[in-house]
C-alpha cells in the first residue's frame, strides 16, 4: 500500500521527468533552429558578397571620379594663382616703368 508521503515522491518524481523531457526537446528545437537559422545567414551571406563586390566596384569607380574632379580643380586654382602672380609680375613692372 501507498502512503500519501509516497505518492508526493512519485509525484515529484514524475513532475522532473517531465520538466527534464521538455527541456530537452526545447534544447533540440532551439539546436535546430539555430542550425536553420546559421544555414540561412551562409546561403544569405553568399547572394550578399556579389551584391557587395557590386556596390564596392562602384564605390571604387565614384572614389576614383571624385579624385579626379578634385584633380582638375587644384589646376584650375593653380592656374588662376599663376595668372594672379602674372598680373602682380606686370603691375611691378607698369611702376617700376613711371618710376613709382
Amino acid at each position: 500500500r501507498k502512503t500519501g508521503k509516497n505518492l508526493g515522491v512519485v509525484a515529484r518524481e514524475k513532475q522532473a521527468i517531465h520538466r527534464s523531457t521538455k527541456k530537452r526537446a526545447n534544447s533540440v528545437s532551439k539546436a535546430e533552429s539555430s542550425t536553420k537559422s546559421r544555414r540561412a545567414k551562409k546561403i544569405k551571406n553568399i547572394e550578399s558578397s556579389q551584391d557587395l563586390t557590386d556596390a564596392l566596384a562602384e564605390f571604387d569607380l565614384e572614389k576614383e571620379e571624385k579624385v579626379l574632379f578634385l584633380k582638375e580643380k587644384k589646376l584650375e586654382l593653380e592656374e588662376q594663382e599663376l595668372k594672379l602672380e602674372k598680373e602682380k609680375l606686370e603691375i611691378l613692372k607698369l611702376k617700376r616703368e613711371l618710376g613709382l
